[in-house]
């Protein structure tokens, strides 16, 4: 007697199992790209405000130019404006050349508006983005 076993149906059966490893390492990739593109953004912006404060820019400007270097008015990626910090409060002055000057931030990545954004990991991230230049 011989007997066949038919091997069909078997290729769906492994591309089924192979599938869910390779989707869950393809959307975990998506999802680092997306948190790290906002780190670099908010940590330029955080640079651009340590920058005009270098300079002597008031609070104001330095305050500005954070939120355009983040993008202007995008829903869900704005920072409020008294959550930016200027270290020394009064920025640069003549007596204070050659200083440090620090604009910071705090930011909690994970409940941000993306579309891959932390859907599939349930966790939050708080990060401090923060900015020094020497005053002139």
């Amino acid at each position: 007697m011989k007997t066949t076993h038919s091997e069909r149906g078997a290729v769906s059966v492994e591309f089924a199992l192979i599938s869910l490893l390779l989707f869950t390492i393809l959307f975990g990739i998506i999802q680092f790209g997306l948190f790290f593109n906002r780190y670099l953004v908010y940590s330029g912006a955080a640079r651009e405000g340590a920058r005009v404060a270098s300079v002597r820019g008031d609070a104001d400007q330095i305050r500005l130019r954070v939120h355009e270097a983040i993008g202007g008015d995008k829903p869900g990626e704005q920072v409020p404006l008294g959550d930016i910090i200027i270290e020394p409060s009064d920025g640069c002055t003549d007596d204070t050349v050659g200083d440090k000057v620090e604009v910071y931030f705090d930011r909690t990545f994970g409940d941000d508006a993306d579309p891959f954004a932390f859907a599939f990991i349930p966790f939050r991230v708080d990060v401090r983005m923060s900015g020094v230049f020497r005053c002139e």
